[in-house]
């Protein structure tokens, strides 16, 4: 169902509402329980306390059940544009051509607008692209800008900003430079937060909503992608505090979170040659000496073959979820993305001790090959 306007509590307001909502679900299912089981004698305290929990818990998954599904309300395209960073590849340019035929106008943020996937996008009704270095604060403004005068040309509003750009250095963290860890923090992290702070004030007027594409890995950091966890970490962090500051305005902010996917980001095939020659020459003389080259091969064979076993081949499920997010009267806080066997395994993970997570990954990730140094010894 698609609402032209739709009126719905709002700022802090949404909040009570929710919880006011799960708690009733919560007490009806309790109360059911109760009363089914009145012959029963399982009322000690410590049963009490259980079924008490469990009706709290089947509330809250009903709850969301119902907001995200059952109560699928879409919010109407009319006059309304979004805005996507990192639209060349990926994510991105999958969710601008999704957006497009739905009546929204996409303003398709591209690194490279003369490219030729980005001419690709420009071709596509109701897509403008602009060029957009989330890394330059000038180039934020000057995207701001040219969105500003395509907007007052279509007579149009930013609904959305999607802070989709975002970059991957495969390796562990001693063999990385400065330059590559500063360049994946610039991107993932302060290239959000130029985006947000720039286009806040066309949010404000508008009321609509940020959604920042994390990764499954801000939970769970990864040996082989340390810095890439560490900038997603800081990504889900943003969207929570944001999302807190910015209910007096009525903006939700949403955070979703996809577990490794087939697209540009990694690039295996292409990056090889360029990781071993990084890892087996540009590193220092110590370095290498420690390590040794079985060990960066090793690396790689594992880190690829678990890429090529583990990553989902259907992105499409990321891009459902990023558009529920912008076009659903009840947005989400978190989106977790992946194929139910997936979120299974990392919602478990969510509840294991550490030891527990420590072991996953030594199984998942391990390097079969032992260092130099460690040989030595």
């Amino acid at each position: 169902m698609v609402l032209e306007s739709w009126r719905r509590p709002s700022g802090n307001n949404m909040g009570w509402f929710n919880l006011k909502s799960m708690l009733l679900l919560s007490f009806l299912t309790f109360k059911l329980i109760e009363w089914s089981s009145y012959w029963l004698p399982i009322w000690d305290m410590l049963s009490y306390v259980m079924i008490l929990g469990a009706s709290y818990w089947f509330g809250f998954v009903a709850y969301r059940w119902l907001k995200r599904d059952y109560l699928a309300l879409k919010i109407a395209s009319y006059r309304k544009a979004v805005l996507i960073t990192g639209c060349d590849t990926g994510f991105g340019n999958m969710l601008a051509r999704n957006l497009a035929p739905r009546g929204f106008q996409v303003l398709a943020g591209c690194l490279d607008p003369q490219s030729s996937e980005s001419l690709k996008l420009q071709a596509i009704p109701n897509i403008d692209v602009i060029g957009l270095d989330v890394t330059e604060q000038y180039s934020c403004e000057e995207a701001f800008r040219e969105a500003a005068l395509k907007l007052e040309k279509s007579q149009n509003d930013l609904w959305a900003v999607i802070c989709n750009a975002g970059v991957c250095e495969i390796g562990e963290l001693e063999w990385q430079s400065f330059e590559a860890i500063q360049r994946v923090l610039d991107v993932n992290v302060m290239g959000t937060i130029r985006t947000v702070r720039t286009f806040l004030p066309m949010l404000r007027k508008t009321k609509g909503r940020i959604v920042l594409n994390a990764s499954i890995l801000c939970n769970f950091s990864s040996p082989g992608f340390v810095a890439y966890s560490m900038s997603k970490a800081a990504v889900a962090s943003l969207g929570e505090g944001l999302k807190r500051e910015l209910q007096v305005w009525d903006i939700d902010v949403c955070t979703v979170q996809p577990v490794l996917y087939n697209t540009g980001l990694l690039r295996l095939d292409e990056v090889k040659s360029e990781f071993l020659n990084e890892a087996i020459n540009k590193l220092p003389e110590n370095l290498r000496q420690d390590y040794g080259p079985e060990y960066f091969i090793g690396f790689w064979n594992k880190m690829s073959k678990f890429v090529r076993e583990n990553a989902n081949s259907q992105p499409d499920q990321a891009v459902k979820m990023l558009c529920h997010a912008i076009t659903t009267v009840w947005p989400e806080t978190h989106y977790r993305v992946g194929s139910w066997k997936q979120r299974i395994f990392y919602n478990i993970l969510d509840f294991m001790p550490i030891e527990v997570v420590d072991l996953c990954f030594e199984k998942l990730m391990r390097n079969p090959v032992e260092p130099n140094a460690l040989l030595k010894s």
